[in-house]
């Protein structure tokens, strides 16, 4: 196997035994294999497209089957076998539709076996086809890859829109477009640049559609205190990306007395009026990297909905729970019927069964909920700041979680920014500082928490509106970003931050294996971006000369925090 698309591979330079992640050889090959069949399909689709005639089911498909195939979701070879069948019985019928001169590329036929597919998937060099792969140079193979890992960011995003019932077709044009560019070895350096951009515009359409989708849904979130307490009794844990599935379970465990608590992304929930309710207790622990520690302690079964999956131990493994799109093997799977509906009993008897918490516990809290409403109601203010010197900067300190302990990095961040910078953060890599206070500017407080890695798009709103009041380019802003890089939708904001034309953007920490050296001088040349060294070196750099970075003003964490600085970095939750 090889894999490199994450920031965690093995040594820096990628996977080859097998993943950081828990993903087997037989896995990284199906996922291969994968890649070559979404490809295939987009190039159809485009082409059916191009006579009028979208595929709307081939559309979802290469959106389902980007997304399944992103860090940390599907991990179990059958699954992924019936999904790789799914998506060449959709590309046989359309080249069928198309007539034979359609399919130009290397002859492929499809073994019917889950074990021949894994031996089609071995042979296959970085999910394509060794008759491109040998025609390319290393610096487009670099700049196709952040492209594609960009994309499948993107198209995490559009699957949990759709979940919603929310499309947009030139989105899925645009990953028609982009897949099918990646059958062509002509290719330069070049094109695939302009394709990473437009992936980036793609990730911001995405991210819209998924935030209109939640806030009629679920109501606009507003500035709320999450609290990290715990209550005596039985318990279920929620840990991923799914709103709809944390909120269908609320749905099914009302009038039973279980509690549920959140985790990793998850935390955002409480930011939302509409799970503010009885059973929605608190959250639980902190981000991806945690898992073994923070799900073996938990009394009660958990829920993996969405992303963020790693090997569960055995331990807790039999009472792990895998939705939206997640998968182990011997791990139960809640799937949607007919009608969408997706049956939670079994979770609910599972918690029945455990021990829950023996006792309760209050706080400490997190500050979470500054959404696109809350941040545009106070947009006036912040740009009147930003006038009268007030507010110096703007950086946003967000992205994924990771196993490494030089995360902590992005804690001193917060720790020596001036006292006139506006924060604002979101994804899971904010449990390694979620628990500072860093006071307030005349009544906006200092670290705004916009929530999930998709909730970047509201740091994109408010890009969009202080450039209009100040009537100034979205690069020409005091914003600076320090993205914690992990996995493909981190990826999806670089690029979409790059195509505002953000300058400054500081990226660990560590640089991704798949960026070529040749690609990292074009992005420096484009948009400023470094690696990360240390935290007091890049903020000067960032913030230029003579900026204050001293960690005046920060409080010590509230009681009941506990603090590592190991493999998971900072820890909090209930206590042992």
């Amino acid at each position: 196997m090889f894999c490199w698309q994450c920031e965690q591979t093995s040594d820096g330079t990628g996977c080859v035994r097998s993943g950081v992640c828990g993903k087997t050889g037989r896995i990284s090959a199906l996922a291969d294999l994968l890649s070559v069949g979404v490809k295939r399909l987009a190039l159809a689709a485009k082409a059916k497209r191009s006579s009028g005639r979208p595929d709307r089911e081939a559309d979802r498909l290469l959106i389902k089957g980007l997304t399944v195939n992103s860090t940390g979701m599907s991990f179990d070879s059958v699954s992924l076998s019936a999904l790789i069948g799914d998506v060449e019985a959709c590309f046989e019928r359309i080249a069928g539709e198309l007539g034979e001169s359609f399919w130009k590329g290397p002859d492929f036929k499809l073994s019917e076996t889950v074990s021949g597919r894994e031996e089609q998937g071995a042979e296959l060099p970085l999910g394509s086809f060794p008759e491109i792969e040998e025609r390319l140079s290393p610096q487009v193979v670099s700049m196709r890859e952040s492209a594609l890992y960009a994309l499948k960011g993107a198209a995490g995003y559009a699957y949990q829109a759709k979940k919603f019932d929310r499309e947009d077709w030139e989105i899925y044009q645009g990953v028609e477009d982009i897949l099918s560019m990646s059958l062509d070895p002509a290719l330069s350096m070049e094109d695939w640049l302009e394709s990473f951009r437009r992936a980036g515009r793609i990730s911001l359409r995405a991210m819209e559609i998924l935030d209109e989708a939640r806030t009629t849904i679920f109501g606009h979130p507003a500035p709320t205190m999450a609290t990290m307490g715990r209550k005596r009794g039985k318990a279920i844990l929620v840990s991923g990306n799914s709103l709809g599935d944390l909120n269908a379970l609320l749905d099914q465990v009302e009038g039973r007395d279980v509690s549920v608590y959140t985790h990793g992304g998850l935390l955002s929930s409480h930011g939302y009026p509409a799970f503010r309710r009885g059973a929605l207790s608190g959250h639980y622990g902190t981000g991806w990297s945690n898992q073994d520690d923070e799900f073996r302690r938990f009394p009660g079964p958990v829920v993996l909905a969405g992303g963020c999956l790693r090997r569960p131990h055995p331990a807790y493994r039999d009472r792990v729970f895998c939705s939206a799109g997640a998968a182990w093997p011997g791990v139960v799977r809640v799937e949607a019927d007919s009608d969408g509906r997706k049956d939670f009993g079994p979770v609910i008897e599972a918690a029945l069964e455990c021990p829950g918490f023996e006792s309760g516990s209050w706080g400490p809290f997190a500050a979470v909920g500054w959404g696109r409403k809350a941040l545009l109601d106070s947009v006036s203010a912040i740009a009147g700041f930003i006038e009268a010197g007030r507010i110096g900067n703007i950086l946003i300190i967000g992205g994924c979680d990771g196993s490494k302990a030089f995360k902590l990095y992005y804690r001193r961040l917060e720790e020596l920014a001036p006292k006139d910078s506006l924060i604002l953060t979101m994804g899971c890599g904010k449990s390694r500082f979620i628990d500072l206070s860093l006071g307030g500017i005349d009544g906006i407080p200092r670290m705004l928490d916009l929530g999930q890695c998709a909730d970047a798009y509201s740091a994109m709103v408010l890009i969009w509106s202080l450039a209009s009041i100040l009537d100034a380019a979205p690069g020409d802003l005091p914003v600076k970003a320090f993205l914690s890089w992990h996995e493909q939708k981190a990826l999806g904001i670089l690029a979409a931050l790059m195509g505002l034309g953000i300058r400054g953007i500081t990226l660990g920490p560590a640089i991704p294996a798949f960026f070529h050296s040749d690609v990292l001088s074009l992005f420096a040349a484009t948009n400023g971006l470094r690696e990360v060294s240390n935290p007091e070196a890049d903020l000067a750099a960032a913030l230029g000369e003579g900026c204050e970075i001293s960690p005046s003003g920060i409080e010590a964490p509230p009681k009941g925090f506990d603090h590592w600085t190991g493999r998971g970095g900072l820890r909090f939750g209930p206590a042992k």
